[in-house]
């Protein structure tokens, strides 16, 4: 059976917030070299992941979720470093990857379990429980740590640049 819907509520939705996160590292990229470089290695708490990991994790938490649901391995993760030409680098060979796929690709993902880690755990969901309850969350969870610590080091950011749909008087 054909699920266009688990396609349609993961791949658009991932595509367009990854375009959010490129704004995001393109505000960070227009901000002084120093104050971007601070930024690059800024973290919300010491156990936390810096800015250009987080970068990074919400971007391959787009392949661990989109790559399972449609029946593919996930591409490798490979490190892109700490500079913003390898963030954009990560953002766009992602984007590239997400857009190569289509809803044949999501034929029976609803009849899926999907493996997967959450740190040491193990995960074992059915695809609409890992979509909704795992995989999503997680990536927002990673996008959004990058926007507050952009933001954090006063990186001219607001919701108009992180959701396209918001638009305020006072943001650009």
């Amino acid at each position: 059976m054909n699920h266009p819907k688990i396609f349609d509520a993961c791949v658009p939705v991932l595509v367009r917030y990854l375009e959010s996160l490129e704004r995001i590292v393109v505000a960070v990229e227009a901000m002084p070299v120093e104050e971007s470089n601070v930024v690059l290695q800024s973290q919300l708490a010491p156990d936390m992941l810096p800015f250009y990991k987080q970068v990074e994790t919400a971007a391959y938490f787009a392949l661990r979720t989109a790559y399972p649901l449609a029946g593919l391995p996930v591409p490798p993760f490979l490190e892109s470093g700490p500079t913003l030409v390898a963030l954009h680098a990560r953002v766009k060979s992602t984007l590239g990857l997400l857009q190569d796929l289509s809803p044949s690709d999501f034929i029976d993902a609803l009849d899926r379990t999907i493996h997967e880690r959450g740190g040491a755990a193990l995960i074992e969901l059915p695809a609409e429980r890992f979509l909704h309850e795992f995989a999503l969350p997680n990536f927002f969870f990673h996008l959004n740590m990058a926007y507050a610590l952009a933001r954090l080091h006063g990186c001219a950011l607001g919701k108009t640049q992180y959701d396209g749909f918001h638009v305020y008087k006072n943001e650009g």
